[in-house]
């Protein structure tokens, strides 16, 4: 796979954890900087749907933030947020927002910017769904999301016909713990729908200890049950996405545009670097004819023509 065509997907929780995955991603030392997205998981990353009355962009902003310093027991300027609008009706915005602690955002990012080159700083559960749904289209369906992406963890995501209508993430000890949680989820999302059952239920990441788990819950929901496979270490870059929250998204410009300014600033280092290059040619020209010419005369001409001069000077004085 060319590196051009690749982003780099680093899941941390931590500043610590960050730190070990960019030393893993640079140790082969070619010096060539990576392109990677910051995908952040754990208890100091908060995603949640909001529904609130139609407001300004500014507005919703702030009413999230402060939702957001409330979970952390912060304020809100400690807070770094950023959201997306999934749908509106006459007086309601619907959407889903990721926040965290200006301080682990900070810390990230500038350690970040010293080793790698970061196209977006999200919450993992987002940069996976993404992932999946690039993969597989799931327009036509009413369909979760489950994804074992961690031990401990599993992300879950409901889309009716294409649309993102319900959201967690799900914190367990044992598995008997996590079929309990699974199944409460798909009941409620089921129960708030206008369908009986899932056309399909997706399992995701690590599934190698998960057959009963899978088996109990495809009996006791009815549905269908998919298993994929899924690396996102290394991804192809792609557009296509749902989810396009980007904390660093005010903070960094879009990638086609720092190519289109990388060129410009190479074209105009290049038309320096050509006039610079005429300048000297031209200099060294002037001192080769200058040289030449101081070469082409002798003491004996520089006497004669001194002597004329004294003539000249006598003959107009004669007059």
């Amino acid at each position: 796979m060319d590196m051009k065509d690749s982003i780099f997907n680093l899941q941390c929780a931590s500043l610590e954890e960050l730190k070990k995955a960019v030393t893993e991603l640079t140790k082969d030392g070619s010096g060539t900087r990576r392109l990677a997205t910051l995908n952040l998981y754990g208890p100091q990353v908060l995603v949640r749907q909001f529904d609130l009355p139609l407001s300004s962009s500014h507005e919703i902003k702030n009413a999230l933030k402060l939702e957001a310093a409330e979970a952390f027991s912060l304020l809100p300027e400690e807070i770094e947020i950023d959201y997306q609008v999934l749908g509106s009706l006459k007086d309601k915005t619907k959407g889903i927002f990721v926040g965290i602690p200006k301080k682990l955002f900070n810390d990230c990012v500038s350690y970040c910017n010293t080793k790698i080159s970061l196209e977006k700083v999200t919450a993992n559960t987002f940069s996976r769904i993404n992932f999946f749904l690039h993969e597989n289209k799931i327009k036509n369906e009413y369909a979760c999301i489950t994804d074992f992406f961690k031990k401990g963890i599993v992300n879950l995501a409901v889309f009716d016909k294409g649309t993102c209508v319900l959201l967690r993430e799900v914190y367990y000890e044992n598995l008997a713990d996590a079929e309990k949680e699974i199944l409460y989820f798909l009941k409620y999302a089921v129960g708030k729908s206008m369908y009986k059952k899932f056309d399909s239920l997706y399992m995701l990441g690590d599934l190698s200890d998960k057959d009963d788990l899978i088996s109990s819950l495809e009996r006791d929901t009815n549905s269908r049950i998919r298993k994929y496979n899924m690396d996102a270490q290394l991804n192809l870059k792609f557009t296509d996405s749902f989810f396009d929250i980007n904390l660093i998204g005010k903070y960094n410009f879009p990638q086609p545009l720092r190519q289109g300014i990388l060129y410009v600033i190479n074209a105009v280092l290049v038309i320096f670097l050509l006039y610079f290059l005429f300048l000297s040619i031209n200099t060294i020209r002037r001192y080769i004819l200058i040289k030449h010419a101081s070469s082409s005369y002798d003491i004996k001409d520089y006497d004669y023509a001194k002597g004329l001069q004294e003539k000249l000077y006598l003959l107009e004085n004669a007059k």
